[in-house]
């Protein structure tokens, strides 16, 4: 272990712990059931807490799985110039820090698609914020199992853990 990957690392770990910070934040605001007539009604004050949501979901997701994930192996001496996504993920799952290579490429997946807009579509705009609600928890749990990994594995015990609480289902 580097000083400098661990300083990487810690670096993208904090990051990635600020927008989770924001990230749960919107969680209790939110509801894991809008429907597509909700959708295309909505007032301007929960227009405001969705995109904010999904902001914060897309950037946690950004932050981890382009910088955080190559950090941590960074910090063990892993060389991830030549990893492709999937190795890297693999490299996770092993770890256990992703529960699986299809629960991340879903995250990842909700990500892309809250980049568009779908204006024309509020079912689908619906059924995309439904999935992300009800998947941030996910996303959350994943950065505090690569706290967890980092303090017992890379003797990183003065690393923050992470004391975000998700709202009751």
């Amino acid at each position: 272990m580097t000083s400098t990957g661990t300083d990487y690392f810690r670096e993208s770990y904090l990051e990635a712990l600020r927008s989770a910070e924001s990230l749960s934040t919107s969680l209790p605001r939110l509801r894991p059931d809008y429907g597509p007539e909700e959708i295309q009604a909505i007032d301007q004050e929960t227009k405001d807490r969705l995109d904010a949501f999904s902001l914060r979901f897309i950037r946690l997701q950004d932050a981890m799985g382009r910088n955080l994930f190559r950090a941590l192996l960074g910090a063990e001496l892993e060389d991830t110039a030549d990893l492709t996504q999937l190795d890297l993920l693999h490299r996770m799952e092993k770890r256990g820090i992703v529960t699986g290579v299809d629960d991340w490429a879903l995250l990842r997946r909700l990500r892309n698609l809250l980049t568009h807009e779908y204006p024309d579509d509020p079912a689908k705009q619906a059924d995309i914020l439904n999935e992300a609600i009800r998947s941030a928890p996910l996303l959350l749990d994943t950065l505090r199992a690569v706290g967890r990994y980092a303090r017992e594995r890379l003797g990183m015990s003065d690393l923050p853990e992470t004391t975000l609480t998700l709202p009751s289902p």
